[in-house]
């Protein structure tokens, strides 16, 4: 099975999707609700936590982001992604990307360093994706409380469920910010934004 870029210079790219109950890309809906609203990135970096196939990352790269970071635990898919990566870097050579197959935790715990070094003005420029399977609850908890220190200033993008994970309004619990929402079905993304 495999499942296309919407936009952007990559349109109709194949991404590679393995048949595995953990896997669950984003919905073709609601990722193009989500990049209708948001059709140029252009000097973003944008780390894709929890990547999966890594369709947001390679989205946003195809509309402009100047990098793409993805972050994947599970061995299995991450061999996955890496091949789709390789095939994305070959046809597109502009295309900047890395990939670490790790915990999404411990890899955003050990990036804070590189990104409070970073100038005011590439701070506003990063977009986190957040985006576990919906069950793993705690994860979504513990990198909330992590997130919650006064410390990032760009962009959250989260994904969740109504049915599997939480109603919108439980991030009222984690966050004081006003968000956008976009949604398809029961499946939704949610964005805050810390830009100064």
């Amino acid at each position: 099975m495999s499942i296309s870029i919407l936009g952007g210079y990559a349109r109709n790219f194949k991404i590679n999707v393995i048949d595995h109950e953990l896997l669950r890309p984003t919905s073709v809906m609601l990722r193009r609700r989500l990049f209708d609203a948001h059709q140029d990135l252009s000097d973003y970096h944008f780390i894709d936590l929890c990547a999966g196939t890594g369709a947001m990352g390679l989205e946003a790269l195809s509309r402009g982001a100047s990098l793409a970071t993805f972050v994947e635990k599970n061995p299995k898919f991450y061999r996955t992604l890496k091949e789709t990566l390789k095939s994305f870097e070959e046809k597109y050579s502009e295309a900047q990307l890395v990939s670490e197959c790790g915990d999404c935790l411990g890899f955003f715990k050990k990036w804070q360093t590189q990104y409070l070094a970073l100038s005011e003005a590439e701070k506003a420029k990063v977009i986190l994706f957040f985006d576990p399977p919906y069950e793993q609850t705690k994860l979504y908890e513990e990198f909330f409380a992590f997130l919650t220190e006064d410390w990032f200033c760009g962009q959250l993008w989260v994904e969740g469920d109504r049915q599997k994970n939480y109603e919108i309004a439980y991030y009222k619990k984690w966050f004081s910010k006003e968000f956008k929402e976009f949604t398809q079905g029961t499946s939704y993304i949610l964005i805050f934004d810390y830009r100064r």
